[in-house]
């Protein structure tokens, strides 16, 4: 291969540039060797040749658990950037010092080590920062701290590292914007983390990208991609916990992962730890369980949201019942369908797709039109003018019903909001009766927003959804839409799907 021939399938293929070009310091024995992209940074190498094609520019928001060389990738795809181009400016900015130097360090490694014929010229290395004279560019780490760090001119290449773990994200993450024209042609932001928690800036961005407002693709990378993650050996007498035989059947894990995984709950536990808890967070085998681990108290346990979004088959049998949660265009507009033991639809607009009133009833109408419900419950916080208009326009029944009225079994439920998430609690968990729900990472974030208390007399309590939006950073109407179907009894029903064709008296 000629020298030519060698650059031009270097700058395509990041793959052959990392083998060929880069060398990295192994984690577990520290020798120098190759850069071989693993099956985790093959995922996120993935989208953004597929970016770079379809856009022209690259946006991700990376969620991951720990030590998966997701840096490291992004590392290399950097310094790829800076020194195969002119005028390239590249920042990365870390949650602590320390990793800060970890960085540049692996950085100057890739300098040290690069072939001389693919190396421009070093005319400056002031410590946490390279700049190549000859190409007009630059290569610079930071440590997030003070709120002025990271506001720059003219960055084309942005990585925010360990984003979640932030001082003043928010403030970080506007200076680089600002430094970065949006859809800037040839320009690369990627804001990586594991969890911390819910609320917080990566948790918010992280919702934003999965619901599509934002630019930023979401990128998931689970623990158990990691051939390291694994046991050479089994202990004695191995027998699988149901735990882990839900494990087996929903991600189609190796006795040998679980028996690594095993070993890392009992490293973490420890001093009032809950190890399982903790490597949910740090080792996540999807989304939202990692965002789960935030020292609140969930009605809804993850666990069991995951088991049910797994199961196939199960016989829908007994009323259609839906729920509808509106919104002024602002919050998700959510509607959602169960019947018997299956919830089997959930659908949501939100922003100029449900900004009047006629747009809702449109929405609202098409639904039942299409799901022939038997019976409808919409929450009258923003619905009670829907219930009118749709009872005008179908023949099918429909309920208002108040999220701050009384329960029915008061006994148990200080409020109507409250006795619906414990019964669908109560649906979710009840023993021998499999469950079936929609398998979506944001109506479990939804889910599991169930942050509650118990009042005097021991009756389960709700924080209000606006205390949890506050706390967790969004609104959680997908999860109200499906308990809403929980609503009230609903012993007399069709049988057979009604014909709701609308009578129309005047324009919606």
């Amino acid at each position: 291969m000629t020298l030519d021939e060698f650059r031009l399938a270097a700058s395509n293929d990041f793959a052959f540039y990392a083998e060929n070009c880069l060398q990295i310091k192994h984690k577990a024995t520290a020798t120098i060797q190759p850069f071989k992209v693993n099956d985790a940074q093959r995922i996120v190498l993935a989208d953004r040749d597929v970016q770079m094609k379809e856009r022209g520019y690259v946006r991700q928001i990376i969620l991951k658990g720990r030590q998966q060389g997701v840096s490291t990738l992004i590392g290399g795809i950097g310094y790829r950037k800076v020194t195969c181009n002119k005028g390239v400016s590249a920042f990365i900015l870390t949650h602590l010092s320390d990793a800060t130097d970890t960085i540049f360090e692996m950085v100057k490694r890739f300098q040290d080590y690069c072939p001389p014929q693919m190396v421009p010229t070093l005319t400056g290395d002031s410590g946490r920062k390279l700049t190549f004279g000859n190409k007009d560019s630059g290569y610079r780490v930071g440590t997030a701290g003070s709120k002025a760090v990271g506001r720059s001119s003219n960055i084309q290449f942005f990585h925010g590292s360990e984003v979640a773990f932030w001082p003043h994200a928010a403030d970080h993450a506007a200076g680089v914007m600002n430094a970065m024209l949006s859809e800037g042609v040839d320009t690369e932001n990627y804001l990586e983390s594991t969890a911390n928690g819910m609320g917080n800036y990566f948790h918010t961005q992280w919702q934003a990208a999965v619901s599509g407002q934002s630019l930023f693709k979401p990128i998931f990378i689970p623990w158990f991609l990691q051939a390291e993650y694994m046991t050479s050996t089994l202990p004695e007498e191995w027998e699988r916990s149901a735990e882990e035989e839900t494990l087996v059947s929903s991600f189609g894990l190796r006795d040998s992962q679980l028996a690594w995984r095993r070993n890392k709950i009992v490293e973490l536990s420890g001093n009032g730890i809950d190890g399982t808890r903790l490597f949910m967070q740090e080792y996540p085998c999807y989304a939202s369980e990692a965002f789960q681990m935030t020292g609140e108290t969930g009605l809804i346990l993850p666990e069991d949201v995951l088991k049910a979004r797994k199961i196939l088959s199960v016989s829908s049998i007994g009323p259609r019942i839906m729920g509808i949660d509106p919104s002024l265009g602002g919050d998700r507009f959510a509607i959602a369908l169960r019947q018997g033991r299956v919830l089997e639809d959930l659908r949501y607009k939100r922003g100029d797709d449900v900004k009047t009133f006629g747009q809702r009833v449109t929405f609202c109408l098409n639904s039942i039109n299409e799901l022939q419900p038997d019976v409808v419950f919409i929450d009258m916080g923003y619905g009670a003018d829907l219930v009118d208009r749709l009872r005008e326009l179908t023949r099918v029944d429909i309920r208002c019903i108040a999220f701050g009225g009384s329960a029915i079994k008061d006994e148990y439920y200080t409020n109507k909001r409250a006795e619906m998430y414990g019964e669908f609690n109560n649906w979710l968990t009840k023993d021998n009766e499999q469950v079936q729900i929609i398998d979506s990472d944001e109506l479990q974030a939804d889910l599991c927003a169930t942050l509650y208390t118990t009042d005097s007399n021991g009756r389960l309590q709700l924080l209000p959804k606006a205390v949890i939006k506050t706390k967790l950073g969004f609104s959680p109407d997908l999860s109200d839409a499906v308990v809403l179907t929980f609503a009230e009894p609903v012993v007399n029903f069709s049988g057979g799907r009604k014909t709701s064709r609308p009578k129309i008296h005047g324009n919606t």
